[in-house]
């Protein structure tokens, strides 16, 4: 008698998968693909995904990538909390390294370039 096992190929391919988010048992045409997971889907359905961009429509981006603009609201947003964070150091009387200050310095200074520039343009 040969001793059959089913391998990860031969298992049968799932019609349905449970959405993470809402928790209900969809179609997978329902799901995004997304090829890094199990079964080649995303854990949100669709209406969940749409749902929630539409919450955080000012840090997201429509489509299945982010674009520009939302990667630069993200950064910007992160960035704030962290100098909020810095800021609160400094406050509290805490040493901050000369190199931090010197960045902070040639941020500043970049920034008055590019106005300028701006001004210039328009």
């Amino acid at each position: 008698m040969i001793d059959q096992k089913l391998t990860e190929q031969d298992q049968p391919i799932p019609i349905e998968k449970k959405c993470s988010r809402c928790g209900e048992i969809k179609l997978l045409s329902e799901f995004d693909i997304a090829h890094k997971s199990t079964d080649d889907r995303a854990a949100i359905c669709k209406t969940c995904e749409r749902n929630r961009r539409e919450e955080d429509s000012e840090f997201c981006c429509d489509g299945p990538g982010h674009t520009n603009t939302c990667l630069i609201n993200k950064t910007l947003v992160t960035i704030y909390y962290e100098l909020d964070v810095f800021l609160a150091r400094i406050q509290n009387g805490l040493f901050i390294p000369p190199d931090i200050i010197e960045l902070m310095y040639e941020i500043i200074k970049q920034n008055a370039i590019n106005e300028s520039r701006r001004a210039a343009a328009s």
